[in-house]
């Protein structure tokens, strides 16, 4: 496939979350490539993350890292102790609450700059703002730098579409970088609960909602509480004919599940709840605790790094092997794409 052709037949009005298998695996380098296609043919972007990116150094490790390019006419958040360019930059709104980079502030780039991004406070925050920009038509798409774990992520209330990153730099052997990879896509859009359970549980379902159960031929009963707090929860899942979990579902609730012998329908929100690993996740199945998820999250790209910092992938060999395992998605070439948008 064509990468500029592809990038255009994103839908608009849709939020896309960029995630990677690990830190410093390339979202920031994607993120910039597709937001200068994006562009390049009149269409605007609002860039946004669920931490902070575009910074000279992680302030995590030090690493050295990418700046974020704003393209003249996108927008994006950044906050008001982190802004280098204001020249360049439009503010259109000042948020009225602080993070740790001070007020979220949301500016247009009148020429083409460099920006470092900020998460305004929350996943609720992020919500709500991506939520009224796409519905005033404010821009075309929105772009989130992403990561994938239980406290900020690509989960649905915040990405309609994931783009993947994977490559030399996660950790493990090549397999095991390509099993951990084909595992997460499943995760995200591969496990849909069948479509009467997910009326059920959203028929049922209310704010303080953290667990559900179903009895077999009887009423609902929704609890406050996750698992977690209440351990003792388990036992009354025997009979049940499917639970439904708010929050993630842990290596360790999960071999206690098995432990017990339960077997049921469990269900969680999305991908990024089911924080087992592959080996545990087939046992559950193998042994009648089928995992699903209420809401998936379609992966519309899979793109691959093969230099790493302590190793190379050669011989286009992780592209291919993912193409060969996910045919139905594209696959690129992390540096590929990245000297085409650069012609």
């Amino acid at each position: 496939m064509e990468k500029e052709t592809y990038a255009l037949g994103f839908p608009i009005d849709k939020r896309y979350a960029i995630i990677g298998l690990e830190k410093n695996i390339g979202k920031t380098t994607v993120l910039n490539w597709i937001s200068r296609i994006w562009a390049k043919n009149a269409q605007t972007t609002f860039l946004l993350s669920i931490g902070r990116d575009g910074e000279e150094v992680d302030v995590l490790d030090a690493r050295p890292k990418p700046r974020v390019d704003l393209p003249k006419g996108n927008y994006a958040l950044s906050g008001e102790r982190v802004l280098t360019t204001p020249a360049l930059l439009e503010v259109i709104e000042v948020f009225p609450f602080e993070t740790a980079a001070g007020r979220p502030i949301l500016v247009k780039a009148i020429e083409d700059t460099t920006i470092e991004l900020i998460n305004p406070g929350g996943l609720k925050n992020l919500t709500e703002i991506t939520d009224r920009f796409l519905g005033e038509r404010v821009c075309d798409r929105v772009l989130v730098d992403g990561a994938f774990n239980r406290l900020s992520h690509a989960q649905w209330t915040v990405a309609d579409y994931v783009l993947l990153v994977t490559g030399a730099e996660a950790h493990g052997t090549f397999e095991e970088i390509l099993e951990r990879t084909v595992y997460l896509v499943e995760r995200l859009e591969k496990l849909s609960c069948a479509p009467e359970w997910r009326k059920r549980i959203e028929e049922t379902i209310q704010p303080d909602s953290r667990l559900i159960l179903f009895p077999k031929g009887g009423k609902p009963v929704a609890f406050a509480e996750t698992l977690l707090q209440n351990p003792k929860m388990i036992t009354q899942m025997e009979n049940a004919e499917a639970v439904y979990l708010e929050g993630a579902l842990t290596q360790g609730v999960a071999e206690k599940l098995l432990q017990e012998k339960i077997e049921t329908d469990l269900i969680v929100r999305d991908g990024p709840c089911i924080q087992v690993d592959y080996g545990l996740f087939r046992r559950m199945q193998a042994r009648g605790l089928r995992l699903s998820v209420l809401y998936p999250i379609p992966v519309v790209g899979i793109f691959v790094n093969s230099f790493g910092a302590r190793r190379s992938f050669i011989n286009d060999r992780m592209r291919q092997e993912l193409k060969r395992r996910l045919p139905s998605h594209p696959v690129f070439d992390l540096f590929e794409v990245t000297e085409i948008a650069k012609k």
